[in-house]
């Protein structure tokens, strides 16, 4: 739909009736605009996501100027502006598609340790959302097609590759049972000496900020208005719709509050507790601001909200001016005007022009003065702009629900396979304080029986769920909500509880067995026990020998022991400190611990913080508390050289920690709660300098870990029985057609003796892998394949060959 600006002159005449209005200044030369925006230097010493930020500065002013004075220029600015921003910022990646790759936001170029290179979503939405808008422009106006059309169509192509093609080729874009949908970042760097290479980065997938994807489904949007695509439209339905059905009611000012990231894939949870903090951000209100207006632009073109969700978002801002503007949920000063909701409410629009009209001479105000005038004005009120036809409005009609004190509650995922013996966690982000009630319901809203019930503060909960109903002691399928209920508050999210399909199992990595013993000088490659994001073997500090395990800045290595079960292993390594202090503000250094098989991470953390003195004491953590937030004394002081760590899980029930033969008190966790002190490891973990130090301080932040060691301390079991029948003997021993064997912690590693076959290194309900001291090999068997067993080739990532017995 053609937006029609209404005559300067009438205008006027129009506001005269009603308030003394401002004579516009004169429209500013395009070519001045272009050159001002071409000035900004940080669009020559930046890359990837940063600059593409930079770049969107302003940008829209081109095509405001454009609606508000009906003048070809400012489109003839734009296409100069966005083919500059798209030479400077846009290349191909590996797999052949456009994107905004630079250096991590933050990062500097000119640094000779940034090494890789990364796509970025959001870069590619602001390019797309600008480019896309000057399509929207041309394709509208026949009178522009003759010097326009064949960029307007070139920046269409651009786009549709950028954000349509590219992550859904990537699999980075999530929908969930319920329908809702998300994206989540690449796992992969660009190898920056070889931009033909993709470098893994599996511990970096993560759902995206929930403006990144607010705005890249913004692109699919306009990419809607323009070509009719409906799967355009059902993207926008499912990002969009998941927006409002977790939007946070505050029922006594009929408003609505919305956080600046949740999860909502299982790579969003660090264990127990989410992989990055959910609220509404403390100090930058700009997100706010533009993702309601994201919310206006679905608004007008007929999807997800409605008039009274708009009304809600309205009385929010308008709460936030009347309180000297903080944020949405009062917890912060970061609040602002949301300019963007100018065409809905009077107070808000006034409010934007006397601002503007603090200096009205100036370029960028001048332009969306006579934009607000001239375009905003004639279209103010609640009719959906882009609405040709009511009958082509599509709501979500999830019923909006109160998030005082539930700043979120999830299941993640949102469905459980019982074929396959799935676990869902079932997630809260506890404001207030109280009992929180967790119950399972039908979906008319029936109760059907309590889940859990527990105490609750401030913080992150979670409850891990196997589908059983409370209320059969079955996993019956269906589709259920879940209701999490605190203060007198409650909100619910659906979960379903299918069969499923049987999964294939994998042999997704080598386990530790009973008995080995795994030893690291780090004096040659690391072999399949280690995943390495970044970390890489170094002889710039070893203890001994010439080289150590270097873990920088943004980098984690880790070792796997088992991913099916926590081992009794006794792990010992040597940390160096190298001495680093910081000043002022706060820090995180590296960190160096374990992971449980839930994926909660027990570490050792270097941190500063105005309560802890990370100059002087080293802090521990739990993430299944409270993801990073939360460090507290170890009761050990910094110790700069190398120090000898021992994490020995012997005994499960009281496992040992030891630093420089000093004993970590197990209390100090103990006391907190239980629950966070470790009874064994699945993974060793260690992770490089987060954030917060800089200049001289961060290369000294670099962790470094040599001389590692690590010994199962459980009893290889060795039983056999002959038989030639199928039997559950009950007790815990089992028939796997090889013999019998004890099975009461399954899944584990057991061993086996039967001719010469000994190991059985690790097993799911269907599949068994053993080793042959006869053949030096690994062999695969499991029920369906008898009478054949695989065999693989090399080590245990080689090939499976089938093979009759």
């Amino acid at each position: 739909m053609k937006i029609t600006p209404i005559p300067i002159p009438l205008l006027a005449k129009i506001f005269t009736c009603f308030i003394l209005v401002s004579p516009l200044a004169a429209q500013p030369k395009a070519s001045d605009y272009l050159a001002a925006r071409l000035a900004n230097s940080n669009l020559y010493n930046t890359s990837g996501e940063q600059l593409a930020w930079h770049a969107n500065s302003g940008a829209s002013r081109f095509f405001d100027a454009y609606l508000a004075y009906e003048d070809p220029s400012w489109l003839e600015a734009a296409q100069e502006y966005w083919d500059f921003i798209i030479e400077l910022s846009v290349t191909n990646d590996p797999d052949g598609y456009p994107g905004t790759i630079g250096a991590l936001i933050g990062a500097n170029l000119n640094d000779p340790a940034v090494v890789h290179l990364y796509d970025s979503l959001v870069g590619d939405a602001i390019v797309g959302e600008h480019i896309v808008r000057f399509a929207e422009i041309v394709m509208d106006r026949p009178e522009l097609h003759d010097q326009f059309l064949a960029k307007a169509e070139e920046y269409i192509d651009l786009a549709t590759r950028m954000i349509w093609e590219k992550w859904n080729v990537r699999e980075t874009y999530y929908e969930d049972d319920r329908g809702y949908g998300s994206y989540h970042t690449h796992p992969f760097a660009v190898d920056r000496s070889d931009p033909t290479l993709w470098i893994p980065r599996p511990s970096r997938k993560i759902s995206d900020n929930l403006n990144k994807h607010y705005r890249a489904a913004l692109v699919l949007l306009r990419l809607y208005r323009i070509t009719g695509n409906t799967d355009y439209r059902d993207r926008i339905l499912a990002i969009y719709g998941r927006a409002k059905a977790m939007f946070r009611h505050f029922p006594e000012e009929d408003r609505v509050v919305w956080n600046f990231w949740m999860p909502h894939g299982p790579w969003d949870m660090s264990g127990s507790s989410p992989s990055s903090w959910v609220g509404v951000h403390p100090n930058r209100p700009g997100y706010q601001s533009g993702e309601a207006s994201d919310f206006l632009e679905v608004y007008n073109t007929g999807l997800v909200f409605t008039q009274t969700d708009m009304e809600r978002i309205v009385r929010t801002n308008l709460w936030m001016m009347d309180n000297n503007f903080v944020s949405a949920d009062g917890t912060s000063e970061a609040g602002t005007l949301w300019s963007g909701l100018a065409q809905l409410e009077p107070r808000i629009r006034d409010a934007y022009e006397n601002a503007l009209m603090q200096n009205p001479q100036e370029m960028s105000n001048a332009i969306s003065l006579a934009y607000l005038r001239n375009v905003v004005d004639p279209q103010a009120g609640y009719d959906r702009i882009f609405v040709e036809n009511p009958n082509d409005v599509i709501i979500d009609d999830v019923i909006v629900q109160p998030g005082v004190a539930l700043g979120m509650a999830h299941v993640i995922p949102d469905r459980l396979e019982t074929i396959n013996d799935d676990e869902v966690l079932i997630v809260a982000r506890t404001i207030a304080s109280g009992t929180l009630t967790i119950d399972l319901l039908e979906t008319d809203g029936t109760v059907i029986g309590n889940l859990h019930t527990a105490n609750a503060g401030s913080a992150y909960y979670t409850y891990v769920w196997d589908g059983r109903n409370p209320a059969t002691g079955e996993r019956d399928w269906g589709s259920y909500l879940v209701r999490w209920t605190l203060a007198e508050e409650s909100r619910t999210w659906p979960v379903f509880v299918v069969e499923g399909e049987e999964r294939e199992d994998e042999v997704s990595g080598p386990y530790i067995r009973p008995g080995e013993t795994l030893s690291y000088t780090f004096e040659g490659p690391l072999d399949e026990f280690w995943e390495l994001s970044g970390a890489e073997i170094s002889n710039e500090n070893p203890m001994t020998g010439s080289n150590s395990l270097r873990i920088g800045r943004g980098q984690r290595a880790e070792m796997i022991l088992s991913d099916f079960a926590n081992q009794p292993v006794r792990i010992e390594f040597w940390q160096y400190d190298t001495g680093v202090t910081w000043d002022s503000g706060n820090a995180n250094g590296p960190a160096w611990g374990i992971q449980n098989t839930l994926g909660d991470n027990f570490s050792f953390y270097m941190i500063w913080r105005s309560y802890l003195n990370g100059n002087d004491v080293v802090a521990w953590i739990n993430t299944g508390e409270n993801q990073w937030f939360s460090p507290r004394f170890s009761g050990f002081l910094r110790n700069p050289g190398w120090n000898h760590w021992v994490y020995d899980f012997s005994d499960p029930s009281a496992p040992v920690i030891t630093r420089n033969d000093e004993i970590f008190a197990n209390d100090r966790v103990t006391n907190e709660n239980p629950q966070y002190l470790p009874k064994g490891a699945s993974r060793l973990v260690f992770i490089g300098t987060r954030s917060g130090l800089t200049g001289d301080a961060d290369p000294l932040s670099t962790l470094y870990i040599d001389d590692l060691k690590v010994t199962h301390t459980g009893d290889p079991i060795s039983v056999f029985a002959e038989s030639n029948f199928t039997e559950d003997f009950g007790g815990g021993w089992k028939w796997n057609m090889m013999g019998y064997f004890w099975d009461t912690e399954f899944p584990y590693v057991y061993s086996i003796g039967m001719m010469d076959w000994l190991y059985v290194a690790g097993f799911t309900e269907k599949a068994y892998y053993f080793w042959s001291y006869k053949g030096e090999f690994w062999a695969f068997t499991g029920h369906e394949y008898y009478p054949y067993y695989y065999i693989m080739t090399g080590d245990r990532t080689g090939e499976w060959v089938e093979v009759e017995r």
